[in-house]
């Protein structure tokens, strides 16, 4: 689980556009720049994703991979993902493995 002082309350703030993005299969990756020591992760899941038992399992999936990989994402951004509908039904290495290529991708650092 991803510890609470890197979480990023989203109703608290707002982004309307991001500095970069990143669109896979299963989600959409948000970065936004920020003031901050520690990297913040948020996590959008609506219910076109499926009913509450599906969208929990997904935040949960979601917050293990980013908890992994806490160390290789920069400390002075936010990163907010936005599932699609198809994260359902994804495992646990499919979205693994699209995080990894987000991560390379909008940091342009081999993961």
């Amino acid at each position: 689980m991803l510890p609470k002082n890197y979480r990023l309350n989203l109703k608290s703030e707002r982004f309307s556009r991001g500095e970069k993005e990143f669109t896979g299969p299963l989600f959409k990756l948000i970065v936004k720049g920020r003031r901050s020591e520690k990297p913040k992760v948020g996590f959008i899941v609506s219910g076109k994703v499926g009913k509450a038992a599906q969208r929990n399992r997904v935040r949960r999936i979601f917050s293990e991979v980013a908890a992994k990989k806490l160390g290789r994402i920069p400390s002075s951004v936010a990163l907010i993902f936005i599932a699609f509908p198809g994260s359902s039904k994804a495992k646990y290495e499919d979205i693994d493995s699209d995080f990894d290529k987000a991560l390379s991708k909008l940091f342009n650092a081999e993961i």
